[in-house]
Protein backbone atom coordinates (compact mmCIF):
# COMPACT_ATOMS: atom_id res chain seq x y z
CA UNK A 1 0.00 0.00 0.00
CA UNK A 2 2.90 2.43 1.22
CA UNK A 3 4.94 1.32 -2.11
CA UNK A 4 2.03 2.15 -4.64
CA UNK A 5 1.25 5.32 -2.69
CA UNK A 6 4.82 6.50 -3.25
CA UNK A 7 5.21 5.24 -6.69
CA UNK A 8 2.13 7.65 -7.35
CA UNK A 9 3.58 10.32 -5.66
CA UNK A 10 6.67 10.40 -7.63
CA UNK A 11 5.00 10.00 -10.92
CA UNK A 12 3.17 12.88 -10.41
CA UNK A 13 6.46 14.66 -9.38
CA UNK A 14 7.73 13.82 -12.71
CA UNK A 15 4.71 14.65 -14.45
CA UNK A 16 5.00 18.39 -13.05
CA UNK A 17 8.98 18.41 -13.50
CA UNK A 18 8.60 17.48 -17.00
CA UNK A 19 5.49 19.96 -17.49
CA UNK A 20 7.53 22.79 -15.45
CA UNK A 21 10.75 22.39 -18.00
CA UNK A 22 8.28 22.19 -20.92
CA UNK A 23 7.37 25.80 -20.34
CA UNK A 24 10.54 27.16 -19.77
CA UNK A 25 12.04 29.18 -22.70
CA UNK A 26 14.78 27.63 -24.95
CA UNK A 27 17.57 30.05 -24.18
CA UNK A 28 17.63 31.73 -20.89
CA UNK A 29 21.29 34.41 -20.28
CA UNK A 30 21.76 36.87 -17.35
CA UNK A 31 24.28 39.00 -16.90
CA UNK A 32 26.50 39.63 -13.53
CA UNK A 33 28.87 42.00 -11.09
CA UNK A 34 31.98 39.75 -11.64
CA UNK A 35 33.30 41.04 -8.30
CA UNK A 36 34.84 44.44 -6.71
CA UNK A 37 36.20 45.48 -3.42
CA UNK A 38 35.43 48.11 -0.89
CA UNK A 39 37.88 50.11 0.85
CA UNK A 40 38.38 52.87 2.95
CA UNK A 41 40.89 55.26 4.92
CA UNK A 42 40.38 57.22 8.29
CA UNK A 43 41.39 61.03 7.32
CA UNK A 44 40.95 61.76 11.29
CA UNK A 45 38.26 64.16 13.05
CA UNK A 46 35.71 61.30 12.42
CA UNK A 47 36.17 61.74 8.25
CA UNK A 48 36.66 58.85 6.03
CA UNK A 49 37.41 58.20 2.33
CA UNK A 50 35.49 55.56 0.91
CA UNK A 51 36.26 53.75 -2.64
CA UNK A 52 33.87 51.47 -4.01
CA UNK A 53 35.34 49.31 -7.09
CA UNK A 54 32.50 47.36 -8.94
CA UNK A 55 33.08 45.19 -11.76
CA UNK A 56 31.70 43.49 -14.91
CA UNK A 57 31.72 41.15 -17.28
CA UNK A 58 32.62 43.49 -20.33
CA UNK A 59 33.38 40.99 -22.90
CA UNK A 60 30.23 38.89 -22.70
CA UNK A 61 28.06 41.16 -20.35
CA UNK A 62 24.81 42.75 -21.55
CA UNK A 63 26.44 46.64 -21.95
CA UNK A 64 22.91 47.92 -20.97
CA UNK A 65 23.46 46.79 -17.67
CA UNK A 66 24.43 49.74 -16.34
CA UNK A 67 25.88 50.65 -12.55
CA UNK A 68 24.28 52.40 -9.50
CA UNK A 69 24.38 55.65 -9.93
CA UNK A 70 24.38 56.95 -6.87
CA UNK A 71 25.75 53.33 -5.54
CA UNK A 72 24.73 53.01 -1.74
CA UNK A 73 26.28 51.90 1.14
CA UNK A 74 24.77 51.02 4.31
CA UNK A 75 26.75 50.80 7.77
CA UNK A 76 25.22 48.26 10.43
CA UNK A 77 26.99 47.65 14.03
CA UNK A 78 27.98 44.22 15.49
CA UNK A 79 23.70 43.29 15.94
CA UNK A 80 23.22 43.79 12.06
CA UNK A 81 21.24 47.37 12.88
CA UNK A 82 21.30 50.04 10.01
CA UNK A 83 22.49 53.31 11.97
CA UNK A 84 20.51 55.61 10.65
CA UNK A 85 22.34 58.34 12.96
CA UNK A 86 25.34 58.38 10.15
CA UNK A 87 25.42 59.50 7.21
CA UNK A 88 21.95 59.69 5.09
CA UNK A 89 20.03 57.66 7.48
CA UNK A 90 23.11 55.37 7.35
CA UNK A 91 23.71 55.43 3.73
CA UNK A 92 27.02 56.85 2.32
CA UNK A 93 26.21 57.72 -1.41
CA UNK A 94 28.53 57.18 -4.08
CA UNK A 95 28.82 58.91 -7.69
CA UNK A 96 29.62 56.82 -10.58
CA UNK A 97 32.97 57.40 -11.57
CA UNK A 98 33.36 55.62 -14.86
CA UNK A 99 37.14 56.43 -15.46
CA UNK A 100 40.18 53.44 -14.20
Amino acid sequence: MIQKKLKTLLAKIGVLTFLMLAILPGKLEATHIVGGELNYRCLGNDRYEVILTVRRDCKLGDQAAGFDDPASIGVYDGNNILQTNLFLGGQILLDLNTSD
